[in-house]
């Protein structure tokens, strides 16, 4: 079996250093099938995806493997086999056999390196150019996700193995059904064509068809191309920097078509060592919340709207200094609020840039009743380790969702001294060596042309930069840039 070994260990000045490693007591290496999809077009070589893994779950390359096939079910004998070496592009021709569902089991040629893996995967095969696929189900679906044109058409290909099919084709988005259609087909593949209303960037298509009885319903996923990508660039970056000297590097915002757009931005450079004690990232992309596709062949659970607390609500920002320690910087969590979803963010320290510091936003309300059944619930919280409320009119909290809540009398008054907001001993320094942050740019403008500069002096410092970057646009598209730069002074 697999095992994890983890340590930790505490100085006497409370310091805490913790490692694990990953180990196994049987044999050394684990095979595995690495694609996402089993269904496999016969007409043309595939590049059968067998990977090899250590315990610590990286690819092992150049070891034998002997793989074989089965009809699925069936007890007859092998019906294609070979070698294959692991880490290399080898394709395999299946253009002999029939379409069908095959087992696929794979053993090493060193019986001591891995156990063998019967019935590793199940690969249907299926041939456009036979016009053939596996007879199991009364409709097959090659591909379960699609990406439509820029005027949101797409062509989705199925097959019907009976002779004569009567299929449903219903297309739903914008929590409403769109287009029903029934049409019959004959036995082999087709093509049906479904369009997007303009509105709908996503939607839902549902193949079904009813058959002595029984139902098969196959769920296609389609889009519209994302046209709200962005890219951000550098220029005049250099991978390695020179310590106590100036750097001013010109970054670029460009959209989908590669054309510059004006946006804002926020920058920072730290030490990349930080990133051992808690991995610091800034958000990828704006949540926007957008309504689901709708469509469903049996009762809808969860919730799908949101709603309005009553009483007056604003949000209190407070400061905990807590340092050396190193926090990331945006958390969404969310509460339940009368039954209603409630989105909230938690701002932690880089956001106002202190490497140290945790900025958090506290939800206050002059609702009396409110805030009388959320802190009874917290209190409850605080006394379990795992929990779970049930739903009602009020907060709901679980193991994973907290967030403060202060009546408006408890608010200090503004400029009064409170208990977290004192600040790190003006006395202490770190030494060079232990520079936390280079640069913090939370205010950087992009212009017409999707320029910006950053100029800064380098720290005195020998260590490895990480530099991270978080560019958006008035209409909230987004985009981040991560990269490292080595500092070290040149040895004389």
């Amino acid at each position: 079996g697999c095992y994890y070994a983890k340590m930790a260990v505490t100085s006497t000045s409370g310091e805490t250093q913790h490692a694990s490693k990953p180990f196994t007591t049987g044999k050394p290496y684990t095979i595995r099938y690495a694609a996402s999809s089993n269904k496999i077009n016969s007409d043309a070589p595939y590049l059968l995806p067998i990977r090899i893994y250590d315990a610590d779950s990286k690819t092992v390359d150049n070891i034998e493997l002997k793989w074989k096939l089965k009809v699925k079910g069936a007890e007859n004998p092998t019906v294609l086999s070979g070698i294959i070496i692991s880490g290399k592009n080898e394709t395999v021709d299946f253009s002999s056999l029939k379409s069908d569902i095959y087992a696929l089991s794979v053993e090493p040629v060193d019986t001591t390196l891995a156990n063998a893996a019967d019935n590793l995967a199940e690969l249907s095969l299926y041939s456009i150019k036979n016009n053939t696929m596996p007879t199991a189900d009364d409709i097959f679906v090659p591909k379960e996700e699609y990406m439509t044109d820029n005027n949101g058409e797409v062509e989705i290909l199925f097959g019907t193995p009976g002779a004569h099919s009567y299929i449903y084709t219903a297309l739903g988005s914008l929590m409403q059904v769109n287009s029903i259609n029934l049409e019959e087909f004959a036995a082999g593949f087709h093509y049906v064509k479904v369009k997007l209303p303009e509105d709908a960037k996503e939607g839902l298509v549902k193949i079904f068809t009813t058959i002595k009885g029984e139902t098969t319903m196959i769920n296609i996923e389609i889009k519209r191309p994302d046209r709200r990508k962005i890219t951000l660039e550098g220029s005049s970056m250099r991978d390695r920097l020179s310590p106590g000297t100036p750097e001013r590097w010109t970054l670029k915002l460009t959209d989908v078509d590669g054309m510059p757009i004006a946006g804002a931005m926020l920058a920072t450079m730290f030490n990349s060592s930080l990133n051992s004690l808690d991995y610091y990232s800034l958000p990828g992309k704006f949540d926007i919340q957008e309504k689901p596709i709708g469509l469903y062949d049996s009762k809808a659970t969860g919730f799908y709207f949101r709603g309005h607390i009553t009483g007056k609500i604003k949000f209190l920002e407070t400061l905990d200094i807590s340092y050396p320690q190193f926090y990331p910087s945006l958390n969404y969590y969310y509460s339940i609020i009368g039954g209603k979803y409630m989105e909230h963010k938690r701002f932690l320290s880089s956001l106002n840039g202190q490497v140290s510091g945790l900025k958090t936003t506290v939800l206050v309300t002059e609702d009396e009743a409110f805030v009388a059944n959320a802190q009874a619930r917290s209190s409850v919280a605080d006394e379990e380790e795992e929990y779970e409320i049930e739903e009602e009119d009020g907060v709901v909290l679980s193991d994973d969702m907290s967030f403060d809540i202060i009546a408006p009398e408890e608010i200090p008054a503004k400029g009064m001294a409170t208990e977290t907001s004192g600040a790190p001993d003006p006395e202490f320094e770190y030494r060079p060596s232990e520079v936390l942050q280079a640069f913090w740019m939370p205010e950087l403008l992009i212009n017409e042309d999707g320029e910006t500069e950053i100029a800064f002096t380098t720290p005195n410092a020998n260590t490895t930069w990480s530099f991270n970057a978080f560019a958006w646009t008035k209409d909230l598209r987004a985009t981040t840039m991560i990269r490292e730069f080595v500092a070290a002074k040149p040895v004389m």
